[in-house]
């Protein structure tokens, strides 16, 4: 039984070198138009600059037809993206490399990202939103639970139990991290500090010296003996 191989018929567009877009009225090469397999050449009918055009309207007249609002980007410069979030246009050195993207990089800037990360890591860990760390700051007026000086930049908790502390600056967080969370060992820190303070070593000496002065025994002495009299 013989068989027959069926021919594969080689696409038009691969025929033809030029194209004329009925949108812009260019003739523009078949590079500059998608292909599209139910069109007789194989290619789309209008250019992609023109087809994008026309997508852009469309999409923009189904928005308003829903009542929805429109989301509108800016024009960037070659070597630039636009952020969604900050909504800011910035080089293509500020954002992560991304090979599932058209582009290649994600679709936030790296400082935008890190906020997410952080927000997704507060909502995973501890079920905290922004708003609720929101909160926090303004009941510590945006300051260190602890020393009550530096900014507040950390969320403090307790290692055995993950239950919630506090905000607490870098210093401070790290300080009980090296304590291991160890009352006695803070309690014994602070009576080290105590016993080598030299400003309550002059404070003694100060007390010392103006007990002296005063010469309280014998001023006792002759209290004593002027109530007697």
């Amino acid at each position: 039984m013989r068989t027959f191989k069926r021919g594969v018929s080689e696409p038009i567009y691969s025929r033809i070198e030029m194209k004329r877009c009925p949108e812009c009225g260019e003739t523009k090469p078949t590079s500059e138009f998608t292909r599209n397999a139910e069109r007789p050449d194989g290619l789309c009918h209008y250019c992609k600059v023109c087809y994008r055009a026309r997508c852009k309207a469309s999409y923009e007249r189904r928005r308003l037809r829903m009542g929805k609002s429109l989301r509108v980007r800016p024009e960037v410069p070659p070597g630039h993206k636009y952020c969604p979030d900050c909504q800011q246009i910035r080089q293509l050195g500020e954002w992560h490399r991304n090979a599932t993207t058209r582009d290649g990089y994600s679709s936030h800037c790296k400082f935008c990202r890190a906020v997410r990360g952080r927000q997704n890591y507060f909502k995973r860990q501890y079920g905290l939103t922004p708003d609720d760390v929101t909160a926090m700051m303004v009941s510590q007026n945006g300051k260190c639970a602890i020393c009550k000086d530096r900014p507040a930049e950390h969320l403090d908790h307790d290692h055995a139990t993950g239950k919630l502390r506090g905000l607490t600056c870098f210093p401070c967080n790290g300080g009980l991290g090296q304590f291991k969370d160890n009352i006695e060992y803070l309690e014994s820190a602070i009576e080290y500090l105590r016993d080598h303070d030299s400003s309550l070593d002059e404070l003694r000496e100060k007390t010392t010296t103006r007990l002296q002065q005063l010469n309280l025994p014998a001023a006792i002495e002759t209290a004593r003996a002027t109530l007697a009299s």
